[in-house]
């Protein structure tokens, strides 16, 4: 099975909010979009933080920092707002950010696991249309 690497724009919704854009892993098994902790500085405060604890896909238990709202745009999609969950990750190397299933559903993206590329979201298309 191949990865599909997506180029993400992710920033503070807050006036004075900081963005950066990501190069991201595609995990439709992760619920966020996540990011490094030691990134999270670039952002600026948010308007909600909060700390809660999430299993990894290994099944560890970690505590990370979700904040919002959080403008999220995956490159040629709509852009949506919802939360980014801020954890800890190894920094040494390539640290590898995930762009899980709820961000993917807010921009209207599917990912097509023949062709291994993100295409729209037929449900989301009808939603719009109507």
């Amino acid at each position: 099975m191949g990865q599909i690497i997506a180029a993400v724009e992710v920033g503070n919704a807050a006036p004075q909010g900081g963005s950066k854009r990501v190069a991201m892993l595609v995990d439709t098994g992760a619920t966020h979009l996540t990011l490094p902790l030691a990134w999270k500085p670039q952002f600026g405060a948010f308007e909600t933080e909060q700390t809660a604890q999430f299993f990894t896909a290994t099944g560890e238990r970690v505590t990370g920092t979700l904040c919002g709202p959080a403008r999220i745009q995956v490159a040629g999609f709509r852009v949506a707002y919802g939360e980014v969950l801020f954890i800890e990750m190894a920094m040494e190397g390539e640290c590898q950010p995930l762009l899980g299933y709820l961000p993917l559903e807010q921009c209207g993206v599917a990912v097509d696991m023949e062709s291994h590329r993100l295409v729209p979201g037929v449900g989301v298309q009808a939603r719009l249309a109507a």
